[in-house]
């Protein structure tokens, strides 16, 4: 389970660009069906972390709490980067059906609405030690700036720290769209070779 911060980084970069693939609109999610039909990907031995577009949550009130309650006690994975917090009370509201779980968000605003990135996580292994925001200057290639949070890990007697960013890129599929993901990837790159070395 020893990794370098280094290769912890550009492994979960990868990961985030690979699963975030655009804003889609998820299918309604019904309380009632969900707990039946998700099972635990949580383990004991290994840490599992997962990036999670909310969709301007929460986009159907009431029963979006409740049903990103039920999965995310379904799924019991200790990291969520989540993107697209459109409410911070509704985002605290859902932290407190949540024991066990903690859950932070950006400092920015975006548009008329937030559309914020942040975590949620286990908060009897997951330690905060720092939280920034980068290229908050550079709203073309990042319409939401990065999220950066250095934390610590301590899982079945390990523990580790690491860099997460959250990013939440410029959406659609138009040459200008994909010039400021481009964009947005190399200034990253900058910024981990400068942080971590």
């Amino acid at each position: 389970m020893k990794k370098t911060g280094t290769g912890i980084l550009y492994s979960l970069l990868i990961l985030t660009f690979i699963l975030i693939n655009g804003c889609r609109t998820p299918a309604e999610l019904e309380p009632e069906g969900i707990e039946h039909n998700l099972e635990r990907i949580g383990q004991d031995k290994t840490f599992e972390l997962v990036t999670w577009n909310m969709h301007n949550y929460p986009d159907n009130g009431d029963k979006s709490k409740e049903s990103y309650k039920i999965i995310i006690e379904n799924l019991d994975i200790d990291l969520y980067a989540v993107q697209e917090i459109a409410s911070t009370s509704s985002f605290d509201a859902l932290m407190d059906l949540l024991p066990g779980y903690s859950g932070i968000y950006s400092d920015d605003t975006y548009g008329n609405g937030y559309q914020k990135t942040g975590i949620i996580y286990k908060n009897d292994m997951i330690e905060i030690l720092s939280k920034e925001q980068i290229y908050e200057d550079k709203q073309y290639e990042f319409p939401r700036p990065p999220l950066v949070l250095k934390l610590n890990v301590t899982k079945n007697g390990f523990s580790f720290d690491f860099y997460l960013i959250v990013i939440h890129l410029k959406a659609y599929e138009g040459e200008e769209e994909l010039d400021r993901r481009r964009g947005a990837v190399r200034l990253l790159k900058e910024y981990m070779d400068v942080k971590i070395g």
